[in-house]
């Protein structure tokens, strides 16, 4: 019976040393550790929304928007926001039949010597 007793008397002030503890950390405890309970079901709503309608929602030109639907486009968008559109591919295109006109026309009213 004793050690019983001695065994309850153990707990109840290892019992009153914690709720003492406790009672002196949430006189120092901040705001930090508070949160919001209930929370509106549509705060948590996850399905996809359209790009564009969030960004005018936000506020935000539209016209600056573009949205990458593979990881190509993604490439590709990212690059030409840093270093501008590639003009070198159209440029070459249009470049090279103009050099084989060009010398299409030397042969046929060039000067003969």
């Amino acid at each position: 019976m004793a050690v019983n007793q001695i065994a309850e008397l153990s707990k109840l002030i290892t019992l009153a040393f914690a709720k003492q503890q406790h009672v002196k950390l949430r006189r120092f405890q901040l705001l930090e550790d508070a949160f919001a309970v209930n929370l509106p079901p549509d705060e948590s709503d996850l399905t996809p929304t359209d790009p564009a309608a969030a960004v005018t929602q936000a506020g935000l030109p539209a016209d600056h928007l573009t949205v990458a639907a593979t990881p190509a486009q993604l490439e590709a968008s990212v690059r030409r926001s840093r270093y501008g559109a590639e003009v070198w591919r159209p440029l070459l295109w249009v470049l090279i039949p103009l050099l084989f006109l060009e010398s299409l026309l030397a042969q046929r009213f060039g000067r003969r010597g």
